[in-house]
């Protein structure tokens, strides 16, 4: 399993790129794409599909509603070395989101989903076969992380999805990507990892 680097080596150094720069409009990063179709469905009997179980459950219904404030803006300063402003996106194809963008030059961002699947981790695990991207990862916390993609491997343009399971049913994504300047240098997932750190860290603290 990918062990844990310090934040400032992985995340503001990784994704701030050149210091200085200006913030541009934020986007709605790509989702992940391990997850199932996002839909209505009853929860099943989660755990399943060979996905560990999650002991200590979150809550992350007030997140759903708000999922910008899952990153305070001290956080998201830390991340750009910059300020940059949230784009809530509630009703997003995939679940309530969040995206933070440092836009041109660097396009390096982050985003914050909530999937509306309720089988959590077992969906991810579920598409595991199929997955060009597919590792699972130290826990964020406490909590069981994967990475996971199923159209291609988005490491090899700077970008990593990476999904932490809440609770049996429920998971958190959080996706990046680097800095222009940092693709083919360092690892997105790491990255990723390190931001999922500060989210499960914020929603337990709400919890």
């Amino acid at each position: 399993m990918r062990q844990a680097t310090p934040l400032l080596v992985t995340v503001a150094i990784l994704l701030a790129g050149c210091s200085g720069q200006e913030p541009g409009s934020p986007s709605l990063a790509p989702t992940a794409t391990g997850q199932s179709p996002s839909g209505t469905s009853e929860p099943t009997s989660a755990p399943n599909n060979g996905a560990p179980k999650v002991e200590n459950p979150l809550d992350i219904s007030r997140f759903q509603q708000a999922p910008c404030e899952v990153l305070t803006s001290e956080q998201v300063t830390r991340i750009f070395n910059a300020k940059v402003s949230p784009e809530p996106d509630i009703n997003g194809p995939s679940g309530p989101a969040c995206s933070w963008s440092a836009g041109l030059p660097t396009k390096a961002s982050v985003s914050v989903i909530f999937p509306k699947v309720y089988d959590g981790l077992s969906a991810i695990y579920g598409n595991g076969d199929r997955a060009r991207l597919f590792e699972v990862l130290d826990p964020v916390a406490g909590y069981p992380a994967v990475a996971s993609s199923i159209y291609d491997d988005p490491r090899t343009t700077g970008a990593c999805p990476v999904i932490v399971g809440t609770s049996d049913t429920t998971a958190v994504n959080v996706n990046i990507q680097l800095s222009e300047d940092k693709v083919g240098e360092a690892d997105p997932c790491q990255a990723a990892h390190d931001v999922a750190a500060m989210v499960i860290s914020n929603i337990k603290g709400a919890n």
